[in-house]
C-alpha cells in the first residue's frame, strides 16, 4: 500500500464554539515524492491541517481526498497505513528505549540498531531521563519504514539544534521521499528543494 494523493478540495474548519475560521475554503493537492514546508503566522491553521490530513479532525465543509478516495470513506486502520503523523510533543513510554522506537513492532535488530546510530539515540538513555531534543529523536526513529507513505512533521526538530536538525533531515529525505513539515526555523530546510505553502 502506497500514499499518492492527499487533496483538500474547497475545505473549511474552526473549531466547536469558535467564531474562528482556522481553515476558508482551501484547497491544494499534495502529491508523492514531494518536500512541501507549510507557511504562517501562529493560529493560520498549520496543525490543524495536518490533523485533518489524518482524520483527527473532520472538515466543516468540503472534501479532503487520500489517493482519491474521499477520506470519510477510509477505515482508520488504512489511513495510518498511508499517513504517519509526528506531532511536536512526543509520548514517551515507561520502557526501553528499543520499545520506544519500535513500539512493540517486530523490527530486525540490526536494522534498529542502524537507526539509533543514524538518529544518534544512545543504549543508556533511561526514558524517564530524556531531553526535549532525545524525545524528538525517539521519535523520529520509530519512522523505520516510511518509504511510501506521507510524513507529516510537526516542529520535530525543534528542541534539537539547528546544524543537527539540518543534518537529520537530510539523511531523514534519503529514506522518505513524500514530507509536509511545519517548522517556525526556515533555516532548517536549508538547501533543499522544498515546494512552500502559505496559510493566510
Amino acid at each position: 500500500m502506497q500514499f499518492k494523493t492527499l487533496e483538500f478540495r474547497d475545505v473549511s474548519f474552526s473549531y466547536p464554539g469558535s467564531r474562528t475560521t482556522i481553515l476558508s475554503h482551501f484547497s491544494y493537492a499534495f502529491t508523492r515524492d514531494n518536500f512541501y514546508k507549510l507557511n504562517g503566522d501562529s493560529g493560520r491553521g498549520k496543525s490543524t491541517l495536518l490533523k485533518l490530513a489524518t482524520g483527527q479532525l473532520k472538515p466543516n465543509s468540503g472534501e479532503i481526498l487520500l489517493n482519491g478516495i474521499n477520506i470519510n470513506q477510509i477505515p482508520q486502520k488504512v489511513i495510518n497505513e498511508l499517513i504517519i503523523y509526528l506531532p511536536q510533543k512526543v509520548t514517551i513510554f515507561p520502557y526501553s528505549i528499543n520499545y520506544n522506537i519500535s513500539l512493540g513492532r517486530k523490527v530486525n535488530l540490526e536494522k534498529l540498531a542502524s537507526v539509533k546510530e543514524k538518529f544518534g539515540i544512545d543504549d543508556s538513555w533511561q526514558y524517564n531521563s530524556l531531553s526535549g531534543g532525545q524525545k524528538q529523536r525517539v521519535a523520529l526513529a520509530r519512522l523505520i519504514d516510511s518509504a511510501n507513505k506521507l510524513v507529516l512533521l510537526d516542529e520535530s526538530f525543534s528542541s534539537i539544534d539547528l546544524k543537527s536538525s539540518q543534518d537529520l533531515l537530510q539523511m531523514f529525505l534519503k529514506d522518505c521521499k513524500t514530507i509536509i513539515l511545519v517548522s517556525h526555523r526556515n533555516n532548517e530546510i536549508g538547501d533543499f528543494p522544498v515546494k512552500n505553502l502559505t496559510l493566510k
